[in-house]
């Protein structure tokens, strides 16, 4: 597999090595955010290396950048589907999306377990709404 190198572009200094290093060790210190600027400074000469990719939607991840490293990845994995790390980090990308959407609204629990459709039916079967307009067309004759 030809991997670029800095061999054959002048201005660029370090090499591919170099740029992974780079990132582990920013991986290592914890530093997302320079292990992301690391990797799109290599993505901006070469935008289709897909390991690099990777790491570049990973950092983001940790980072704390959910929906832009889910973009990134899908990209990632639009392209090379059986890239098995990226699927990995997505699933847990998506897992924590679903966990901030849960904290944000108190009530998605019963969003997702009845829909929209259930509560209309309710409505109309308690209350007499008319479903298409949800007006109340009549009311409920007391007993």
């Amino acid at each position: 597999m030809n991997q670029p190198d800095a061999r054959f572009l002048p201005w660029r200094k370090l090499t591919r090595p170099d740029y992974l290093q780079l990132i582990q060790q920013s991986f290592t210190a914890q530093d997302f955010s320079f292990a992301a600027q690391v990797a799109l400074d290599w993505l901006t000469d070469f935008p289709g290396d897909l390991p690099m990719r990777y790491w570049y939607g990973s950092a983001r991840a940790r980072a704390g950048h959910l929906t832009l490293a889910a973009n990134i990845l899908d990209e990632l994995l639009e392209q090379d589907p059986e890239d098995l790390a990226a699927l990995r980090t997505r699933l847990e990308i998506q897992k924590q999306l679903v966990q901030n959407r849960a904290k944000q609204t108190p009530a998605s629990a019963i969003k997702t377990t009845y829909p929209l459709s259930d509560y209309q039916e309710w409505l109309i079967a308690l209350e007499g709404y008319d479903a298409p307009a949800m007006k109340r067309p009549y009311t409920r004759p007391e007993i």
